[in-house]
């Protein structure tokens, strides 16, 4: 599994910054079925319903939305639903991201 890390500018100056490292892949998985949840065509939709159950999950997603030329869209998606899941840590850590 790739780890993701985000560093936020958390002060005036980047001496201050903070990492906020990745936990694990239930967000991710809750991810894309948030995104299939959001696909428009019905036909495309059903098939990345299937795609995302059991094991393989992952790789049959991805293998289906390159396929289907939505690999920027899923990142683009997916990048800022992790940056908010990470502004939202260190939200909860009393620290503000200004990045």
């Amino acid at each position: 599994m790739a780890q993701f890390r985000y560093v936020f500018d958390v002060g005036d100056d980047w001496t201050h910054c903070c990492q906020v490292f990745c936990e694990g892949s239930q967000a991710g998985g809750e991810d894309m079925a948030t995104y299939v949840a959001g696909v428009a065509d019905s036909h495309l939709r059903e098939q990345l319903e299937r795609a995302i159950e059991g094991k393989g999950a992952y790789r049959r997603f991805r293998d289906l939305i390159a396929g289907e030329g939505l690999t920027q869209a899923w990142r683009d998606f997916s990048g800022e639903r992790q940056m908010g899941r990470a502004r939202e840590y260190l939200a909860e850590r009393g620290i503000r991201a200004t990045t």
